[in-house]
């Protein structure tokens, strides 16, 4: 049986682990609320260029035309498809990796008889779990996109996602990622990147002077 004096160590080392606990803590949830404001900022922007791009495409007296916007009818019989990952880097956050990863598995397997497909990589966790197997096509890993969010990341990652694209290495390029809803639940969404796919209308334009998109 403990003594008195082990009794009291142990509820002084249980203390102490329930400050440095109780720190991390307070420091997590300062940098959850930078991130959802910064996520919560940039989202407007992110789906006003889409409607953009939407309505643009609608208008009768505009053609849009460029390289990376989808061709209606385009059937390609050995079509190289591209799945971007989008995980984090550290573990501890529940669901919030297994979710993407299981997800991509299922959209690899869906996919699968209209081309091949590979994977690529932002976060460490989604490259790890897929590097060890064999069954999956693997293409880069975006390493330095980890750590802290910002634009010139995004665009060092978009601009070589485009290059892949342009030069013939993939017909398509989607990304699957964790939709932020609020601070315990989020949304596996899968969005196609490239090629765009502009409104419904835009097979029936009529011929004007062009929106070049390059």
């Amino acid at each position: 049986m403990p003594s008195i004096k082990d009794l009291k160590k142990r509820i002084g080392t249980v203390r102490n682990t329930q400050q440095t606990t109780r720190a991390m803590k307070m420091v997590s949830a300062a940098k959850l609320r930078r991130a959802q404001d910064a996520i919560l900022a940039n989202r407007p922007y992110a789906r006003q260029l889409k409607h953009l791009l939407d309505l643009v495409s609608a208008q009768p007296n505009i053609q849009a035309t460029g390289r990376l916007i989808q061709k209606d009818g385009l059937e390609l019989q050995d079509r190289r498809i591209l799945l971007v990952v989008v995980t984090s880097d550290r573990g501890l956050c529940g669901g919030f990796n297994s979710n993407v990863i299981r997800a991509a598995q299922r959209w690899v397997k869906k996919n699968a008889t209209r081309g091949q497909v590979s994977l690529a990589f932002v976060g460490r966790k989604g490259h790890e779990f897929f590097r060890g197997r064999k069954d999956f096509a693997l293409e880069q890993y975006f390493a330095e996109a980890g750590g802290k969010v910002t634009f010139a990341k995004a665009r060092k990652v978009a601009d070589s996602l485009i290059t892949k694209f342009l030069d013939g290495s993939f017909h398509e390029v989607h990304v699957i990622y964790n939709e932020f809803k609020n601070a315990v639940s989020q949304v596996v969404r899968t969005e196609q990147f490239l090629p765009l796919a502009l409104g419904a209308t835009e097979g029936r334009l009529e011929t004007a002077a062009p929106l070049l998109i390059v």
